[in-house]
């Protein structure tokens, strides 16, 4: 905790915010019979120690509860391919229990403790910069790298399609098969792309087919 503090300190004197901690006024004590005469007043950094881990364990509690494990697992994963000391048992673990069919977890490990000593890659200080730092040939562990990267951070897009069906399976659509709604959703979301169809084209080449069924 005192780490994360004086790095947020260095990091606000460098943005020119203001890093005096407001001082907490002393809590009045109070002086029935039945009330506790031992109570300790924190200091103004101790009470910033503590609001700041309320916060990291309510935020924590909140991804237990609205993610699955397998978020859970990419956060560690992207967090393992961040630091430099993660060990490489640590790391197969993680990619073995994520994507053990979308690469050679042996090789992306392998690479992982070679592109760790690199300079570019230690000085990178985001998970861009440090898969980019990745020379070309390591090819497994730049895949490692673009699949953490291009995972969505929020579930606002699953969101968003659940309110787009409660708008298209009305009343009407009551009896529409699942092959034709889920084209439907698709077309609903993807409305920029379906906007930018030149219909003309799409007439022409319907037209063009031999509808006709022989009985």
């Amino acid at each position: 905790m005192d780490d994360v503090l004086g790095e947020s300190k260095q990091l606000a004197e460098q943005c020119g915010i203001e890093t005096d901690v407001e001082v907490q006024r002393v809590r009045k004590i109070s002086r029935r019979i039945d009330s506790s005469c031992n109570e300790v007043a924190l200091s103004a950094v101790e009470e910033l120690k503590r609001q700041m881990m309320e916060i990291a364990d309510i935020a924590l509690l909140e991804l237990k509860t609205r993610f699955l494990d397998t978020t859970g697992r990419l956060y560690l994963l992207a967090g393992s391919l961040m630091k430099s000391d993660t060990s490489c048992a640590e790391l197969h673990d993680h990619i073995n229990a994520l994507y053990p069919h979308a690469t050679d977890v042996d090789v992306a490990v392998a690479q992982f403790d070679l592109v760790r000593h690199i300079p570019a890659w230690i000085n990178a200080a985001t998970l861009q910069d440090r898969a980019a730092a990745c020379p070309p040939s390591m090819v497994e562990l730049r895949r490692i790298y673009a699949l953490i990267i291009t995972v969505p951070v929020t579930s606002s897009g699953c969101e968003r399609s659940f309110s787009k069906l409660s708008l298209i399976k009305n009343k009407l659509r009551s009896t529409c098969a699942q092959s034709r709604l889920e084209k439907l959703v698709i077309c609903s979301v993807e409305r920029d792309i379906v906007q930018a169809i030149d219909m003309d084209r799409v007439i022409d080449r319907f037209g063009k087919q031999n509808r006709r069924i022989r009985l």
